[in-house]
């Protein structure tokens, strides 16, 4: 039987975990496919992340992530660096663990599904719309 330090840790991290979707997870599990440690353009690059610090802020208060400094990039620019903390290695552990961190296939199929629905709708409405056009002028050229 654990701990009452390990359940109230578990119990921690399922709660990071249902907070760190998006943009969130996609820096964790960024900073943990360049070995724990990577810069915000490295970041960027791997995934779709925005522009801003408010992501990381979000994960720097939720110490999951820390600041470690600065790296100079390009033509003079510098990208600050983060390292996962031991916390957030045991979020991005149990991000891998979990599909709250990820879209599975079947979410993604459900969405294209969804998606190809919602167009079709939208092709008849387009098509009803067009034909309504197409009789006002009807009328309007016959007066």
């Amino acid at each position: 039987m654990g701990t009452a330090d390990e359940t109230a840790n578990s119990e921690t991290i399922e709660k990071l975990i249902n907070q760190t979707r998006g943009p969130r997870a996609d820096i964790i599990h960024g900073v943990q496919f360049y070995g724990g440690e990577a810069h915000t353009q490295q970041l960027r690059g791997y995934s779709n992340i925005p522009s801003g610090r408010y992501h990381f802020h979000k994960l720097e208060n939720q110490r999951i992530l820390e600041r470690t400094g600065q790296e100079h990039i390009g033509q003079g620019g510098t990208a600050t660096v983060y390292q996962l903390t031991d916390l957030g290695h045991e979020v991005a552990d149990a991000l891998n663990e979990s599909p709250h961190g990820r879209t599975t296939v079947t979410e993604l199929q459900d969405q294209m599904e969804e998606q190809a629905e919602e167009i079709q709708k939208l092709q008849q409405r387009y098509n009803a719309i067009y034909d309504y056009v197409e009789e006002l002028e009807n009328q309007i050229y016959t007066e």
